[in-house]
Order: structure tokens, then C-alpha cells, then sequence
């Protein structure tokens, strides 16, 4: 009797270990599977982004955005002696954008000195590139200080485009510093509210303040493979805005996603990312 009730235990304990087995698999197929997408996306936007002559996506942005009012730049809308008129309608643009992505949830550690206990921040960095739609590229950096529920957070992205033979490139910088919170989540995932103060420049020269909001929402699959996704709202002076979102998956150190970034005085900047993310 004593027999045949451990030989059912055991046959219990088996099935499970098979049902975890198989979840782990599905687990991998699914990182596998959107890892090919987005280089599916990639392929395709490549395609095509050399599909338009008649102006990058970049130059356009940037001369929306030297159009509107509330220009704080040195040069404002006034053109600097570097073709201007030509900057925003020529060359192709290249997106740099990093998500801000991180890997899995925020931690914290403490280490003792000399009798005493000091709290230490998980340090998460990035960088990656992105190429842009029937532009050039961009880069991205990021940084993050993790302190249990807290977050401070920091990044810049650098957009470059050519505006053509013997002209200066067309740029766009984007800078932000700012906080996180962990709105809830477990071990296995969480969700973010991030807000930043943020400003752009640009060349030819303008220069805006503002503010940011946004959401981040982590979910790691299993040790190596994770999936993550950020939606943020950038609101400058001069009313200009711009929505941001990006999604994507990280394998171990390195990280593939999809950026999209849409001002409302010009076309959207979006393009295939990929990146190398670093924990300490």
C-alpha cells in the first residue's frame, strides 16, 4: 500500500515537472518567434528606406519644429548661413533610439562597512541603434538606478541625417532626466509610472524644455529571455509634442525591439533597434 501511494506521489510529481518542462518551451518558441518579426521588420523597413529622394523624415521634423513658436535656440528660425532651406527637404535620416530597457525588475542590495549598512542601487545601462524609415539612423543611451520601488532614470537619444553634398547634417538631440515607481507587479514582471523634464535640440539651432509621462511594463519569460514594452508623452514649449513607444525582447545581454517616435509637426521616426543592456 505504502508502495503504490508513493508510486502515485512520484507519477504526480513527474506530470508536473513535464507541464513545466513543456511552459518552459513554449516560453523560448515565443522569444523565438518575435525575435524573427522584429528582424522581419527590419528586412522590410530597409527595403524601403531608400525609397524617397525628396526629403528624410528627420529634416522634416526638425523644420516643423523651427516653424512652430517658442524657439529658445541661439538662431531660432532664422537661417545660419548653412543652407537651411535645404536641410529640411534632402538626405535620409537616421533614428538613434535606445528604449530605455532595462532587464527585468528594478532591485536593491545593501553592503556593510565598518559596522554600518549602506543601500545600493542595482545599476542598469544601455546602448543601442536604431535604423530609421527612409531616413539615416540614431543612437541611444540610457541609464537606471534601481532602489527597491524607486527608479532614477536617465537617458539621450542623437538623430542624424544627411542634408546633402557640402551641408551641414541634420540633427536632433533629445535629453531626459526623471524618476520611476513601481505602480505593482512580482517578481516576474512590473509596471512603471515615469515622469521626466526633458529638452530637444536641434540643427540647424533650436532648443525647447518640457516635461515628460510615460508607462514601462517588464515581464521576464524565464533566466535568459524577457519581454518589455514603454509608452511616453513629451510635451515642449512652443507646442510641440511627441509620443513615444517602443517594444521588444531581451536575450540575455542583448536586446531587440521596435521604436517608434511621432511628433505632431512632422512624420513619424520609427525603425528596427538593437542593443546591448549591462546589470551591476
Amino acid at each position: 500500500m505504502h508502495d503504490s501511494t508513493s508510486g502515485a506521489h512520484v507519477r504526480r510529481h513527474d506530470g508536473l515537472f513535464s507541464r513545466l518542462m513543456i511552459s518552459g518551451r513554449r516560453r523560448v518558441a515565443l522569444a523565438v518567434t518575435l525575435l524573427t518579426l522584429l528582424a522581419a521588420g527590419g528586412i522590410a523597413d530597409a527595403g524601403s528606406r531608400r525609397g524617397g529622394r525628396g526629403g528624410g523624415r528627420l529634416g522634416k521634423v526638425v523644420g516643423g519644429i523651427r516653424s512652430s513658436g517658442g524657439s529658445r535656440g541661439g538662431g531660432g528660425r532664422v537661417s545660419s548661413g548653412h543652407g537651411s532651406s535645404g536641410h529640411g527637404s534632402s538626405g535620409h535620416g537616421h533614428i538613434r533610439s535606445g528604449y530605455r530597457s532595462y532587464r527585468g525588475p528594478g532591485l536593491w542590495s545593501t553592503a556593510s562597512y565598518g559596522g554600518l549598512t549602506f543601500l545600493r542601487p542595482t545599476v542598469d545601462l544601455y546602448g543601442g541603434l536604431q535604423r530609421v524609415v527612409e531616413s539615416d539612423g540614431a543612437a541611444i543611451g540610457e541609464v537606471r538606478l534601481g532602489f527597491d520601488r524607486i527608479a532614477l532614470l536617465g537617458r539621450y537619444s542623437g538623430y542624424q541625417e544627411s542634408a546633402g553634398p557640402g551641408l551641414e547634417p541634420i540633427r536632433l538631440d533629445l535629453a531626459a532626466a526623471g524618476v520611476g515607481f513601481e505602480l505593482f507587479g512580482g517578481r516576474d514582471g512590473k509596471v512603471w509610472l515615469e515622469g521626466f523634464v526633458s529638452g530637444i535640440r536641434t540643427v540647424p539651432s533650436d532648443r525647447r524644455a518640457g516635461v515628460a509621462i510615460g508607462l514601462r511594463v517588464e515581464q521576464r519569460l524565464d533566466a535568459r529571455f524577457s519581454l518589455f514594452g514603454a509608452a511616453r508623452r513629451y510635451m515642449f514649449t512652443g507646442d510641440v509634442k511627441a509620443t513615444e513607444a517602443v517594444a521588444g525582447i531581451q536575450a540575455s545581454f542583448l536586446r531587440a525591439s521596435y521604436r517608434i517616435l511621432d511628433f505632431n509637426v512632422g512624420p513619424a521616426l520609427r525603425g528596427p533597434e538593437i542593443g546591448i543592456a549591462a546589470r551591476f
